[in-house]
């Protein structure tokens, strides 16, 4: 009986890495979107930015034309920004992700954490004390 236990949780391990490999075949061949591609209502409804204000965001937050992770793993700019900004204007599972960017989980972890350290690591000076001229009554 215990052998018989062993065989079946043998052939259904093996069966799912058949599902599994088969599903991430299916993902590669995805493309993702392009940005450049999309409508300014589609850039509205997926990132809750206009299409040329996600440009002009970039380009505040001195996001860099190319962002290079840990592991050598690379995305364009405005690709990372895209994944932190529907990261963060919807919840969804980095599996959800995949579909739309074309990326696998570990790629958009990567990316998505290597853009939200970027823009930390720049710009959390601005969130830290609150006590700045510019903020003050008069010019708010």
């Amino acid at each position: 009986m215990a052998e018989n236990l062993k065989v079946l949780a043998a052939l259904e391990d093996s069966d799912e890495l058949l599902l599994l490999s088969l599903c991430k075949e299916e993902k590669g061949n995805f493309p993702g979107i392009e940005v450049e591609k999309l409508t300014n209502e589609q850039c509205r409804s997926f990132f809750r930015f206009d299409k040329d204000d996600i440009e002009i965001l970039r380009r505040a937050l001195r996001i860099p034309e190319k962002v290079v992770c840990s592991n050598r793993t690379t995305a364009r700019g405005i690709d990372g920004l895209c994944m932190v900004l529907r990261r963060l204007a919807y919840p969804c599972r980095l599996e959800d992700l995949e579909y739309i960017f074309g990326r696998s989980k570990t790629e958009l972890s990567l990316i998505i954490n290597e853009v939200l350290d970027y823009i930390h690591d720049n710009h959390c000076h601005l969130l830290s004390d609150f006590n700045m001229s510019w903020l003050s009554q008069e010019s708010v």
